[in-house]
């Protein structure tokens, strides 16, 4: 019997999400405006990038899962075509070696 097992899946994309909520749940640092030190103005134009690209990192973590999700569902209905293919092929009583074509061997439950 061939089967996919789509809770794999789930549970790894379950916790790619979570990885990027906790990414984009992240505020932005307070900036000081009023400190003059040696690059502070340096520091507050990185800050401002910093949380844009872990925006941007949280969305593409989110389109991943959804890529994750969408391909172990193609996975699955591969699958099960592949499995009703093989059903056919071999007989309803089922035992050892029910199925021999081209030099192979198909052996089932």
């Amino acid at each position: 019997m061939i089967q996919s097992n789509s809770q794999i899946a789930s549970q790894v994309a379950t916790g790619i999400a979570t990885s990027a909520s906790n990414i984009s749940g992240i505020g932005m640092a307070t900036k000081d405006g009023v400190s003059s030190y040696n690059g502070n103005n340096d520091a507050s134009t990185h800050i401002s990038r910093e949380k844009d690209y872990s925006t941007q990192v949280s969305h593409k973590l989110v389109e991943f899962v959804s890529l994750v999700q969408s391909m172990a569902a193609e996975f699955e209905a591969v699958d099960q075509s592949i499995s009703r293919s093989l059903d056919q092929l071999v007989p309803s009583g089922g035992g050892q070696g029910a199925y021999s074509g081209g030099g192979r061997r198909l052996l089932t439950d």
